[in-house]
């Protein structure tokens, strides 16, 4: 079994968080755990674009997650 959930450590550019930029759709990605929480919500969406916007893929994933929206 490979592990790969810390970024940081040993076959952490595997994770979701890792710091793997990209583009998709016309937007610019900081990891995949950005775009995996912001296509929840509707592409353009105020939500969809706070996520995109997430400083890290921590804050990614806990906007997400919220249910203030």
């Amino acid at each position: 079994m490979i592990k790969f959930f810390k970024y940081k450590e040993k076959y952490g550019c595997f994770s979701n968080f890792a710091p793997a930029q990209f583009e998709l759709d016309g937007y610019k990605w900081k990891t995949s755990e950005h775009a995996y929480q912001a296509y929840k919500f509707p592409a353009g969406s105020e939500q969809f674009m706070k996520i995109l916007q997430a400083e890290t893929a921590t804050k990614a994933r806990n906007l997400g997650q919220t249910k203030e929206f």
